[in-house]
């Protein structure tokens, strides 16, 4: 049931803001869980912090996992989802990653 609130949530979504808005929503609501510190302190101001964040919660082994970190793996993956076919259609065009320094 929490999932198609989720789906029907992103499919309202018609803008980068509005992913982003939805993924740093249910962030805040994680931070009351036990969530490791680097996950619930990742920035969320663009569609590539969605995607960073969804990739790393992918990595997360199983033997650390929790249901908390499976959920948000689940809103991060269908907001990387929702971004990539906004893009399709012309909606929202991706903007180049940061770029990070050495060190």
């Amino acid at each position: 049931m929490i999932l198609q609130k989720w789906l029907e949530e992103l499919r309202r979504a018609m803008s980068e803001q509005d992913v982003v808005d939805f993924a740093r929503s249910k962030l805040e609501r994680a931070r009351a869980g036990v969530v490791p510190a680097d996950i619930v302190e990742s920035p969320l101001a663009t569609g590539n912090d969605v995607r960073e964040l969804a990739a790393r919660l992918a990595t997360v082994p199983a033997s650390a996992s929790n249901d908390l970190l499976q959920q948000l793996l689940i809103v991060f993956s269908l907001a990387a989802d929702r971004l990539s076919d906004l893009e399709r259609r012309g909606m929202v065009t991706r903007t180049p990653r940061r770029a990070t320094t050495a060190g």
